[in-house]
């Protein structure tokens, strides 16, 4: 809500916190005692001090996003995703505080260098997951069969044929480059944040879907 009242109104800010509290996928992993909650909390708390710091880079927000930035970090990988998309979107847009930003995350990598090694030395093992083959069909009938959560689109991206992989990829890059250089990107010119937080994460995933 204080994120996209800040972005928007707060009209808007009270239809976004309306669609998250009734979100399937949301809803499912409330329920469970998994990481996910958390990162999107950490995730919606980042991006809104991001944008304060970007906005007057003083002391307080910079040691606020480095203690963000680190427990983000710890509580999920994905969250590199959003990371380099906040990068990308400061070097275009605020490039001012670039060098300020730069060093609050060098020094949270830092701090995160412990569970690197960690983690390099005792590497999980893979998931289970769903065949890619009933990916598609679960995903769309997910809450009447009971696998929300389980299955997603993930599991159509990351393991389903290579020509659904390449369509995606391809959609997604024209989408941003429309978005970038075209009419979204005057129509959404205010709003820009949220659209670098879905295109970038996914331009990145794909080609990884791509390659295993």
């Amino acid at each position: 809500w204080l994120l996209t009242r800040k972005l928007l109104t707060n009209y808007a800010s009270e239809i976004a916190t309306l669609l998250l509290a009734v979100s399937p996928l949301h809803v499912y992993y409330a329920t469970e005692i998994r990481m996910y909650g958390l990162l999107l909390f950490e995730t919606l708390l980042f991006t809104y001090w991001f944008l304060k710091f970007s906005g007057a880079a003083s002391t307080k927000n910079s040691l606020l996003i480095l203690i963000i930035t680190l427990a983000t970090l710890y509580t999920h990988y994905y969250a590199i995703l959003i990371i380099i998309t906040l990068w990308v979107w400061l070097w275009l847009k605020k490039r001012q505080v670039f060098w300020p930003w730069l060093m609050i995350q060098l020094t949270a990598w830092l701090l995160f260098l412990p569970w690197i090694i960690f983690a390099w030395r005792f590497p999980k093992p893979d998931c289970w997951c769903f065949s890619p083959i009933i990916g598609l069909p679960t995903l769309f009938t997910a809450l009447a069969v009971g696998s929300v959560g389980i299955v997603t689109l993930k599991d159509l991206v990351y393991f389903g044929p290579k020509s659904i992989i390449l369509l995606s990829f391809v959609a997604t890059l024209s989408l941003f480059i429309l978005f970038m250089r075209g009419t979204l990107k005057r129509m959404f010119h205010s709003i820009s944040l949220p659209f670098y937080l879905f295109f970038i994460p996914l331009l990145i995933t794909v080609p990884y879907g791509f390659l295993r």
